[in-house]
């Protein structure tokens, strides 16, 4: 009976979003729409949905995609990070990312993404490189796990592993110039992966190549604004160089 009252309080709620509050939405996998607000993820991975003055927990397996709105943090993580705000960085959004780590959603990945970024610029490797590998689990055959690949080789770079790095960021580059109209999720990872090769190239010395990747990044796929401006500082700083040809 409890099952079937669930069943009946989530039909309920479809479509029934309220005029005065953006809505979460959950498409399950009959294509029926639920709305309501994602509060936390269950330790099995199940998004948990307010609706109303009930939390209903959703299987995982029978969704089909999500849409969240992305908390205030994340504009804030996004600008302290161009900024060099490490510390504003996690004050921002760590709590949210780790509080939705493993839903199908870009704002929490990009989040994950900003937090990791963080621990890297203030030498904490192993934090860093443990979220990535968590990701490559939890988004596993999805572009999210390919996110997780660049990050770790973006730590590779950090400690002159760079053939290291260099096997992992040449396929998804390759396969970045074998797409004219990528999907949003993809294009962030694209962006991550050209950045992450011209600090790369920088390392070895190759300017003119790295910045053409840091050029990609800017004209290609500035969905990131933090990521655009980092991209930009470096390309003024090899304009500034005299020994890098610029196109």
């Amino acid at each position: 009976m409890r099952t079937v009252a669930t069943a009946l309080l989530i039909m309920g709620v479809i479509h029934a979003a309220s005029p005065c509050a953006a809505q979460d939405k959950i498409v399950n996998s009959r294509g029926e729409v639920i709305e309501g607000k994602i509060v936390k993820v269950t330790p099995s991975g199940a998004p948990v949905m307010r609706m109303g003055n009930v939390e209903t927990a959703i299987p995982k397996e029978t969704i089909r995609s999500i849409q969240m709105q992305p908390p205030p943090g994340l504009a804030e993580a996004r600008k302290a990070l161009a900024a060099e705000q490490y510390p504003q960085v996690l004050a921002s959004i760590e709590k949210d990312a780790q509080a939705f780590t493993g839903l199908q959603v870009d704002w929490v990945i990009e989040a994950l993404g900003l937090v990791a970024d963080a621990y890297l610029a203030t030498g904490k490797k192993s934090e860093a490189g443990a979220i990535y590998r968590k990701m490559e689990t939890d988004y596993a055959n999805s572009p999210y796990a390919v996110k997780a690949k660049v990050g770790l080789a973006k730590i590779s770079v950090s400690v002159n592993r760079l053939p290291e790095a260099e096997a992992a960021l040449k396929p998804i580059l390759e396969d970045a110039q074998r797409q004219l109209t990528p999907p949003e999720a993809q294009q962030r990872v694209f962006a991550d992966a050209a950045f992450v090769m011209g600090q790369l190239e920088e390392a070895r010395g190759q300017k003119q190549e790295a910045l053409e990747n840091y050029m990609r990044v800017i004209t290609l796929y500035p969905l990131n604004p933090s990521l655009v401006a980092q991209a930009e500082a470096r390309v003024r700083a090899l304009r500034a160089d005299k020994n890098v040809f610029v196109k």
